[in-house]
C-alpha cells in the first residue's frame, strides 16, 4: 500500500489557514466552539461513507473533538455545508488511531493512505454526554456521533500529519529522544520497533509533532556520515564498506572530515536538538525498515515507508547489507514479493551494480539459500525453493540482479567454444543468476 504515487485531486487532502473561528456554517444552529472548543485546524480530506465509497469532506479539528461536513451532490467543498459527523473527546487519551487499517483498503496496491479515528470513550458514557450537550446545542446530536471514522489522504506524509494532529488534539507531547537501536544483520536480532506495529505507530505519531521533523526524506550517505560523526555505531561497521574519499582523517588534530557532508551542526542551547536533528529521524526510519525487511513484517514495512522519512532511492553500491538484501535473506513469507515490488515502486535502484551482501552474492541466491550459503542457525539452507520465491528470483533478474556477471559468463562460454575447451569455471558463480548459452555455441 505504501505507494508514492499521487491519486487524482478528488482524493487529495489539504490544510487550510485558520483565520478566526468561522464555524462550520451551513444550516447548523450549533455553537461548536462551546461544544468542542476552539478551532485548531481545518481542511479537506477523504472520508469513507456508509457504502465504503470515498468522498471528499471538510474537516475541522477542535480542542475536544472533530467535525466532518460532507457536501451533497449539489454542493461543493468551497460552500459551507452542514456538519454530518461529530466526534467528541475529553482528552487525547480518548483518541484511538489505527494507521493503514486493512478493512479500509480494497487491495495492497490502493493509492490512498487511510487511517481510522476511534473514540475510546464507552458508548454509554457518550450517549449520556450527548443528552447533556442538548442544553448547549439546542438539538440532539444522536446520529451525528460516531465511534469510528475512516479518513484517507493521497500520500503517506499527509496521512501521518493529519493523524498526529488528531491524536494529540493540538497539544504537544513531551519530546523524547528518538530510539536508535543497532541495525539488524540477521533474523536473530529483534526489536519491538520493527516487529510490533502498535509500538512503531505510537512512536511515529509522536515523532510527527517534533520540531526538527525533516521536510524531505534523508538519504543514506547523510545517515552514514551522521552515524560516524556522532559515534552512534548503530550501522554495523562489519557490513558497511565506505568508499575511498568518503572519510578523510586530519592527523593534525586527530579529527575526522567528511567529504560533502550535509550533517547538521550541533546546537547546544536547544533541548534535545542535538539528539533529534533531521538525520536522527532518517536513521531511525532506515533501521526500522531494515528490521521490517529481515523479519518480512509487512505492517511495520508499510508504516515506516509511508512516513517518507528515509529516501529509499538513495541506496549506495558500496553498502554491504542493504534493505533489499535483508528482505531476501529472511525466511519465506507470502508478503515478500509484494514488499520487493513496493521498494522498486518507491525508487529503489536497479541491481546491475549491486551485490547482495558483504560476500558478493546475488539477491536471488539469498532467496534460494543453497546449501553452500550460511546465514545462521535460524535460517535453513539447501531446502526446496517456494514457487513464489522462484517467481521472485525471475523478477529480480528483470531488475538487473547478476546481469553483468551473466554476460561475462556467456562470453566465457563463447571463448571456451572457440578453444574447444571441455570445462570452464566462472569467477562469479555466487552472483550469476542465469546461464545464457548462445545458439552458435550449443
Amino acid at each position: 500500500m505504501a505507494s508514492s504515487e499521487s491519486t487524482s485531486s478528488k482524493y487529495g487532502s489539504s490544510f487550510c489557514k485558520v483565520d478566526g473561528d468561522e464555524g462550520e456554517g451551513g444550516e447548523d444552529k450549533i455553537d461548536y466552539t462551546k461544544l468542542l472548543g476552539k478551532m485548531l485546524k481545518k481542511g479537506t480530506i477523504s472520508f469513507q461513507d456508509n457504502f465504503e465509497e470515498w468522498v471528499q469532506c471538510c474537516i475541522i479539528i477542535r480542542e475536544r473533538g472533530i467535525t466532518l461536513a460532507i457536501p451533497t451532490k449539489q454542493e461543493s467543498l468551497q460552500q459551507k455545508t452542514t456538519v454530518s459527523v461529530v466526534m467528541e473527546f475529553s482528552s487525547p487519551q480518548d483518541v484511538g488511531i489505527v494507521m493503514l487499517p486493512d478493512n479500509a483498503r480494497r487491495s495492497r496496491e490502493s493509492k490512498l493512505f487511510p487511517f481510522a479515528v476511534q473514540n475510546k470513550t464507552p458508548e454509554a458514557k457518550r450517549n449520556t454526554a450527548l443528552r447533556m450537550r442538548k442544553d448547549i446545542t439546542g438539538v440532539l446530536l444522536q446520529g451525528m456521533d460516531r465511534d469510528q471514522v475512516i479518513l484517507a489522504t493521497s500520500n503517506g506524509r499527509e496521512m501521518w500529519e493529519w493523524a498526529s494532529y488528531i491524536q494529540w488534539l493540538g497539544t504537544t507531547p513531551k519530546e523524547e529522544k528518538i530510539p536508535l537501536v543497532p541495525e539488524p544483520d540477521c533474523i536473530n536480532m529483534h526489536n519491538k520497533h520493527y516487529e510490533d506495529s502498535e509500538v512503531l505507530q505510537h512512536v511515529l505519531l509522536k515523532v510527527f509533532t517534533y520540531r526538527n521533523l525533516p521536510q524531505k526524506p534523508i538519504c543514506f550517505e547523510d545517515l552514514a556520515r551522521f552515524n560516524l560523526e556522532r559515534e552512534y555505531h548503530v550501522l554495523r561497521d562489519a557490513f558497511l564498506y565506505y568508499p575511498d574519499g568518503f572519510i578523510i582523517h586530519d592527523d593534525s588534530n586527530d579529527a575526522t572530515i567528511f567529504e560533502d557532508s550535509t550533517v547538521e551542526p550541533l546546537i547546544e542551547d536547544k533541548i534535545l536538538m542535538n539528539e533529534n536533528c533531521a538525520q536522527t529521524f532518517g536513521l531511525f526510519a532506515y533501521i526500522v525498515l531494515v528490521g521490517a525487511c529481515v523479519h518480512v513484517n509487512e505492517k511495520c514495512f508499510e508504516l515506516i515507508t509511508s512516513s517518507n522519512l528515509y529516501d529509499i532511492s538513495s541506496q549506495v553500491t558500496w553498502k554491504g547489507n542493504s534493505i533489499l538484501s535483508m528482505l531476501c535473506e529472511g525466511q519465506y513469507n507470502s508478503a515478500r514479493k509484494y514488499m520487493v515490488q513496493v521498494l522498486f515502486r518507491l525508487g529503489y535502484p536497479r541491481l546491475e551494480e549491486f551485490s547482495a551482501n558483504h560476500c558478493d552474492s546475488s539477491f536471488s541466491r539469498l532467496i534460494a539459500k543453497p546449501s553452500s550459503l550460511y546465514l545462521g542457525f535460524a535460517v535453513p539452507s539447501g531446502q526446496p525453493v517456494h514457487p513464489d520465491d522462484q517467481k521472485l528470483c525471475q523478477h529480480l533478474l528483470g531488475k538487473g540482479d547478476g546481469i553483468n556477471e551473466n554476460d561475462k559468463f556467456s562470453n566465457q562460454l563463447i571463448e571456451a567454444s572457440k578453444r574447444n575447451a571441455t570445462e570452464l569455471e566462472s569467477e562469479h558463480r555466487q552472483i550469476i543468476t542465469a546461464i545464457v548459452i548462445p545458439k552458435h555455441v550449443v
